[in-house]
């Protein structure tokens, strides 16, 4: 609007800005993949049972299970033997598709058909490499922060009906 509006220290508030929304978001972002990861694994190994890792070949699909595998094999089980610690967020989403029955309650978002419901991880994890990649000159808008917090405060209400 105002292309030559440029007073002195505008430049230095807007960076320190998008330098808060982004620590903020990163903060965010680690806090709700601890939640989804605790609470997707326990379900999950709690329906399926952890003996013989039977919850991990009846409930994580084929695809997630190979590129853990592959991920597990280039890293040497430096992680430790826990399968679970070589997921990514979208394997969240697709463990939840998977078993829909156990999370369509917990985890669906809005209304339509599943993947519908499930967009919210897919919008996660764009935020998502927007934070952990700052490198590539893109920020965090104020509306993804605004987003992301909205989500968070969503799960952590969904998370409490399921402890009471």
């Amino acid at each position: 609007m105002f292309p030559d509006f440029a007073p002195e220290g505008l430049s230095q508030a807007l960076e320190a800005e998008a330098a808060n929304a982004r620590q903020r978001a990163y903060a965010i972002l680690e806090r709700l993949e601890r939640k989804l990861f605790k609470v997707v694994i326990e379900t999950i190994k709690e329906e399926f049972g952890e003996a013989a890792d039977l919850w991990w070949y009846d409930a994580v699909p084929e695809a997630v299970r190979t590129k853990a595998a592959v991920r597990i094999e280039a890293d040497q089980g430096k992680r430790g033997s826990a399968k679970e610690s070589y997921l990514d967020l979208l394997d969240f989403k697709d463990i939840a598709s998977k078993n829909w029955e156990l999370f369509k309650g917990l985890l669906s978002l809005g209304s339509g058909k599943k993947e519908q419901q499930l967009h919210w991880i897919d919008q996660l994890n764009d935020t998502r490499k927007i934070v952990m990649h700052s490198s590539k000159n893109v920020t965090v808008t104020l509306g993804q922060l605004a987003q992301l917090e909205e989500i968070e405060e969503w799960l952590d209400a969904k998370l409490e009906l399921v402890e009471e």
